[in-house]
């Protein structure tokens, strides 16, 4: 009799071992709220790894913007040097020009007083042209450091600011321009009046 109930105590201990250790695994898998956990984790994956790829695709846009507008202002910078260097061999060979003229008269006792008034004030217009061109180049450089990294408001006041010392040069250029074809020219014809045979003989 001992043996039968033995075995049947031990089915029973059996069976009920088996409902325990099934019971938690049954619940994790029927579980509705884990079940969510389980679908959503795979999701979440993929929109980390999206807003990365977005991230890394802004920040590269960025980069490539930065070294585009880096390229264009490092070519306009170059082109207006190129221009300054030619308008100021232009200013000096004029200056020399009216050196040589000066001197010729001088040799034929013409009166030159004014003509070498016109001259230092011409000289002072040129020094004024190149301290301009030299602000308004580094105003052009300055645009550079608001190019990359920075709001687009600096960048645009920085330009603003290029274009207001492109501005003083260009006025620069225009004064030199009608001053010597005002001025010199009415200097010279005045010249011409002159007689500095007479006015030797005169002496």
């Amino acid at each position: 009799m001992s043996n039968p109930k033995i075995f049947t105590f031990f089915m029973v201990v059996s069976a009920m071992l088996f409902i325990a250790v099934s019971y938690p695994a049954y619940a994790v898998e029927s579980s509705p709220s884990n079940t969510k956990r389980l679908n959503i984790l795979p999701n979440i994956t993929k929109f980390s790894d999206i807003k990365d790829n977005l991230k890394n695709n802004f920040q590269n846009r960025i980069a490539k913007r930065c070294e585009i507008i880096t390229n264009n202002i490092d070519n306009r910078i170059n082109a207006y040097n190129n221009k300054k260097n030619a308008h100021l061999k232009r200013y000096e060979n004029l200056k020399n020009l009216i050196l040589k003229i000066i001197t010729n008269l001088e040799e034929k006792n013409y009166d030159v007083t004014q003509l070498k008034s016109a001259l230092s004030e011409l000289e002072a217009k040129i020094i004024k042209y190149t301290a301009d061109y030299e602000a308004f180049i580094e105003a052009l450089k300055n645009t550079q450091n608001f190019a990359c990294g920075e709001s687009e408001g600096d960048f645009l006041n920085a330009l603003e600011d290029a274009k207001t010392a492109l501005q003083n040069v260009m006025q620069d250029t225009r004064d030199i321009h009608y001053y010597y074809k005002d001025v010199f020219k009415k200097v010279i014809s005045d010249l011409r009046e002159q007689n500095p045979l007479r006015s030797q003989d005169n002496l």
